[in-house]
């Protein structure tokens, strides 16, 4: 798995006691090089946060490489309330020359003052992000 601590477990997973992952989708299928990829995640609120957060996407190859990324949250997070629930979309376009092959992406939140990632609330460790695997085929 590309550089560890993380969930390998797409959801559901907690983060910080706050926001619960509770599904994914992407599309489209079958990715290609070149394609713009879009990955929808679905929350659910556990409890607020003090902070301002920032939900990430990263797209990784094999090596833990980060190839694109995506980071916003279009709910403020401050407002949140327990038993919300919102829908995060974000795009990532893969780059045309991107050799065929799996990959991962890297979600998770962080605070946007002191880029503190949330961990992953019942994994032992440092853990922080989950990944997705993703297959990219050639045209």
């Amino acid at each position: 798995p590309p550089n560890a601590p993380h969930s390998p477990r797409p959801g559901p997973v907690t983060f910080g006691r706050t926001a619960r992952l509770t599904g994914y989708r992407t599309a489209p299928s079958p990715l290609h090089p070149g394609d713009a990829l879009d990955l929808l995640t679905a929350w659910e609120i556990q409890a607020p946060h003090p902070a301002e957060l920032v939900l990430f996407t990263h797209l990784l190859d094999a090596t833990g490489n980060v190839i694109a990324q995506v980071d916003r949250l279009d709910a403020p997070s401050w407002q949140w309330q327990p038993g919300d629930r919102l829908a995060q979309i974000h795009t990532l376009a893969l780059p045309a020359t991107l050799p065929p092959g799996r990959y991962h992406l890297a979600v998770g939140l962080y605070t946007r003052a002191g880029l503190t990632r949330l961990p992953v609330d019942a994994d032992p460790g440092p853990v922080t992000r989950i990944l997705i695997p993703l297959e990219v085929t050639t045209r």
